[in-house]
């Protein structure tokens, strides 16, 4: 089996006609820096590792939906502001001071733009959460206690061939 290279290490680096792609090369990334394999790790290992995915989950769909928002053109993140309404709606935003948002953002000053609400949360949720594997297994198993289907299968057919 040939081995993988992650060829994207920063989620930064995420792209609309790449995003599967880079999203693969970023988890490949994550995995192979894990420092052994995962039922060879420590409970606490494992719950660092789960922690370092939900962060990298959490940021790489924040990125995805804002790309995804976006059709692949240029766009800004910005934070709506306050906004008044008479004949027309003002209003202010903010954004994070980058080159990229700076130059974008002045190239287009006095132009009409579409703006795009996005609301994230919608795509945060799971299945189940990750756990980790417990160190040390319990004293008790709650299947120690249960009925034996087996046992009871038997004891049905008894009784129905003693009433035949």
């Amino acid at each position: 089996m040939a081995k993988v290279k992650a060829k994207v290490k920063d989620p930064a680096e995420l792209a609309a006609d790449t995003l599967k792609g880079d999203v693969r090369d970023v988890l490949l990334g994550h995995i192979q820096a894990l420092p052994k394999p995962w039922p060879q790790m420590s409970e606490q290992e494992q719950e660092d590792a789960i922690i370092r995915a939900e962060r990298l989950a959490d940021d790489l769909v924040r990125r995805a939906v804002d790309i995804a928002a976006s059709k692949g053109l240029p766009h800004f993140v910005v934070q709506l502001g306050k906004f008044t309404v008479g004949d027309t709606i003002e209003g202010k935003f903010s954004a994070a001071f980058t080159f990229d948002n700076l130059d974008g953002l002045a190239a287009r000053k006095g132009l009409t733009v579409v703006l795009v609400p996005r609301d994230v949360s919608e795509f945060l949720g799971e299945r189940a959460p990750a756990e980790p594997e417990k160190d040390q297994p319990t004293i008790w198993d709650d299947s120690d206690f249960a009925d034996d289907p087996a046992e009871e299968e038997d004891g049905d057919d008894e009784e129905q061939d003693d009433a035949a």
